[in-house]
């Protein structure tokens, strides 16, 4: 299915990989749905091969190997959009998913910093269609990055407020359990597709909000199984800290983890910074610093701009999930701090 180009977020050239919702598993439709979903924006292009295996009895994930980067771990997931009385459900299904002992787990994002790469959930008056159904409960839009097709960059949850409403009478198999669907919908969002499995949360028009054996087996085998607690909070960056002055030559440094085997580290100038939005996990050769290293340090190798801005960041890699990004920290490179810095 394709969404007009108005409504893709940052990077711009993303393409949809595939649009599902919890009414998308009747087996007339699916074919042609699937198909929709994996057409790219504007050109009609054709999806890869592995996208459009839609014969094929439903199975999980949807599109093979297509899942969220890790340096993307845990996922942001902006619920400002909800009603009042949908956002506890919502968080439930957040602890469900992060319950199932992998190494994916979602995080609730902070509105006025939630970046480029979250799942956000949208209430919508009416969905016409979601591949190949009409007038469906929820359509989840998955968004991968142009120039890495198999990493998911972004996801949009929409729900049907027309569908959803309990104001009035419902025939029975138009019934709609908010939680369950709240789960499944965010299954879709963090890759998985419908299963077979008659008692799997990803079970099409589930009723349940408990995950199935099939629901944990395929998130551990698409993010790794947990092998320990995960880190909740991030590394304290040290240096530079934020709204200083900084050498030319600059060595980062921050509050060690102790569960840590490694750290993601991002800088970028504050022109790309600004131009984005914020940082992008995926940063394609533009940042100046996009690397892990096993210590809680780093030494950039080549010299900074003299009086240029900058921002980092630093996440924390651990046997039991990543931890959030630390806040982003901006900092001044200078000659005049690099004759106090005891690198000269």
């Amino acid at each position: 299915m394709a969404v007009p180009a108005a409504r893709v977020p940052w990077p711009a050239l993303v393409l949809p990989v595939y649009a599902v919702a919890l009414s998308l598993a009747s087996k007339p439709t699916r074919g042609i749905g699937l198909l929709l979903a994996a057409v790219a924006l504007g050109g009609g292009l054709p999806a890869p091969a592995a996208a459009v295996r839609a014969s094929a009895p439903p199975r999980q994930p949807i599109v093979e190997g297509v899942r969220w980067p890790d340096v993307s771990l845990p996922v942001m997931v902006d619920l400002s959009e909800l009603p009042e009385e949908w956002q506890a459900p919502a968080r439930r299904a957040l602890t469900t998913w992060n319950g199932a002992g992998a190494r994916f787990w979602y995080l609730e994002a902070d509105p006025a910093s939630a970046g480029a790469n979250t799942v956000r959930l949208e209430v919508l008056d009416q969905i016409m269609t979601c591949g190949g159904q009409f007038q469906p409960a929820a359509c989840t839009y998955p968004f991968v990055y142009q120039l890495a097709p198999q990493q998911i960059s972004n996801a949009v949850v929409q729900l049907n407020r027309e569908r959803l409403r309990n104001d009035r009478p419902r025939r029975p198999l138009d019934i709609v359990y908010v939680p369950a669907l709240l789960t499944h919908e965010l299954g879709h969002a963090l890759g998985l597709g419908e299963a077979s499995q008659p008692t799997a949360a990803m079970f099409p028009s589930a009723l349940w909000t408990d995950l199935g054996e099939d629901d944990v087996r395929e998130i551990r085998a698409m993010y790794g199984a947990a092998d320990g607690p995960r880190t909740e909070q991030p590394p304290a960056p040290r240096q530079p800290a934020d709204g200083s002055a900084a050498p030319l030559q600059l060595a980062l440094a921050w509050e060690p983890v102790p569960a840590a085997f490694g750290y993601y580290v991002q800088v970028e100038t504050a022109a790309v910074y600004e131009s984005r939005g914020g940082f992008v996990d995926v940063g394609f050769g533009e940042y100046v610093v996009d690397t892990t290293t096993e210590r809680p340090d780093y030494a950039i190798p080549r010299p900074l701009a003299e009086s240029t801005e900058y921002y980092w960041r630093v996440k924390a890699r651990t046997a039991g999930g990543n931890s959030p990004w630390s806040a982003p920290a901006r900092f001044v490179a200078t000659a005049a701090a690099s004759e106090l810095s005891p690198l000269n």
